[in-house]
């Protein structure tokens, strides 16, 4: 049987993608088959089939970093067919056909399964990092300020944990490279200027952990952040690189369950008014 599939190539030296019929065996070893029924779209999609970003080093390649489905044959231990999974990660579109065709074929260990509460649509939102800060940090007793573009959404940050919601245009337009303290902390999805006017906002020993590039891969400010108030331990900036490692559906499951829907895109940070010696615990469900 054949299956309908985004193709990227590279005759030259531009990449070049279209939609083509391809048959099981013209995918990629791996222990599991999926009849794959939603992938993402997202910013590093973008860049690899645009070519404006050497993401896919493999020609020709399905595209697609990340996919949702039903197995539909498995000789991996744990994963059997019928089960949902998700994927997301591991090289795809990069070495390894990706998620946009209707079928895969992976390595089982890549795979999540997917608990009853949530449904191959639902496993496949966009940028949730933000909500996943919002409610760990709110659940550990920080005071937590979302960030976003959508004023809409301000109901749904609440509902995580975020104390208030903000307009991102106070982040992301071009700031000093030194501001009034503010934050404790922040986890940042945006980069670019957003990131610049939280490093100049971070109070003494505070942490960044910056985690995307949604506005932009550029850094526009300087080293003062990180060195002229009291020590070189003024601030810290931790770049996060998500690495290829099984996982499994135990770890995964109440983070599922808990961020279904799409995330408004922002940054999160959080500020020191409730203590960390004494945080308000609250658990995810199950």
């Amino acid at each position: 049987m054949t299956f309908k599939a985004l193709l990227a190539t590279k005759p030259r030296d531009a990449i070049s993608t279209r939609i083509v019929n391809m048959r099981e065996q013209d995918l990629m070893p791996g222990d599991v088959t999926i009849a794959v029924e939603y992938p993402t779209v997202n910013f590093k999609d973008a860049l690899a089939i645009s070519g404006r970003a050497e993401i896919i080093r493999e020609f020709p390649l399905i595209a697609g970093i990340d996919l949702a489905g039903t197995v539909e044959a498995s000789t991996y231990p744990g994963i059997c067919a019928g089960d949902r999974v998700v994927l997301n990660g591991w090289e795809l579109s990069q070495n390894h056909h990706g998620g946009f065709a209707q079928k895969a074929r992976v390595k089982g260990e890549w795979l999540v399964k997917l608990p009853e509460v949530l449904s191959t649509h639902d496993a496949m939102p966009t940028e949730a990092s933000g909500s996943i800060a919002i409610a760990v940090l709110s659940g550990l007793g920080y005071r937590v300020v979302a960030s976003t573009g959508r004023p809409a959404e301000a109901d749904y940050l609440h509902s995580l944990g975020a104390a208030e919601v903000i307009d991102r245009r106070t982040l992301s337009e071009p700031g000093t490279p030194l501001a009034r303290e503010r934050w404790a902390g922040a986890v940042d999805s945006v980069g670019h200027h957003t990131l610049a006017n939280v490093l100049a906002q971070m109070q003494y020993r505070g942490v960044v952990a910056a985690c995307g590039l949604a506005q932009g891969s550029g850094l526009p400010g300087s080293v003062m952040p990180f060195s002229p108030r009291n020590t070189p331990e003024f601030r810290s900036l931790q770049c996060l690189q998500f690495l290829p490692r099984p996982t499994s559906a135990k770890h995964h499951r109440s983070m599922h369950a808990r961020f279904s829907r799409r995330s408004p895109g922002f940054a999160a940070v959080w500020s020191p008014s409730v203590s960390r010696a004494s945080p308000t615990r609250r658990s995810f469900p199950r």
